[in-house]
């Protein structure tokens, strides 16, 4: 045992020791500002708002979310609680809200990630709609938004559920519902 504490725990403690330090000592890589595969943003911004314009010079589109964040790599912009709002002249507007979003590099796509709400409000004429589904991409140039996941549609005391889910926001304002579809009407 005495060989052990004399001979043994010594040179344990020095190899131990000259680990550390060897690792304190080693230079470390110059690194002049970001590395090209950094995943680190190059924009960032808190409250974002964009507003696309008609041709008219109203209003068509706008998205706003409490967070926004672009990464150059892969030309990918993440959205936080993203609200993307269609204007209509004559109809109430239409709402669609998240968790999570990202815009696609060409900027011409909009995907809302995890639980998305579609609401209208009601206007003369016009009845209230909420549509609650999941995962949904929306095509802002086309004023249209799909999703496979299940999606149920509220109007009033009617409800109507199915999988899959095709919205025309635009002068068509159409609403499919893919399949398994199911409905629940209540009179007045």
């Amino acid at each position: 045992m005495t060989t052990f504490l004399r001979v043994y725990l010594p040179l344990t403690l020095l190899s131990l020791l000259t680990w550390v330090v060897s690792d304190w000592l080693e230079p470390k890589p110059f690194n002049p500002g970001v590395a090209k595969n950094d995943q680190r943003p190059d924009t960032f911004a808190g409250k974002f708002t964009k507003i696309t314009m008609s041709d008219s010079g109203k209003p068509k589109n706008q998205l706003n979310a409490e967070a926004m964040v672009h990464y150059k790599k892969h030309n990918r912009t993440e959205l936080a609680r993203p609200v993307f709002v269609v204007f209509d002249e004559d109809q109430p507007p239409w709402r669609v809200a998240s968790e999570t979003g990202v815009i696609t590099a060409s900027g011409k796509k909009l995907f809302l990630g995890g639980t998305v709400h579609i609401t209208r409000d009601s206007a003369p004429g016009i009845k209230p709609i909420v549509i609650n589904t999941r995962d949904l991409n929306i095509t802002p140039k086309k004023n249209f938004a799909e999703t496979d996941e299940f999606a149920e549609l509220i109007s009033n005391r009617n409800r109507i559920s199915g999988v899959g889910l095709k919205l025309y926001f635009g002068e068509q304002k159409k609403v499919r519902l893919l399949s398994n579809v199911r409905g629940k009407y209540e009179a007045r």
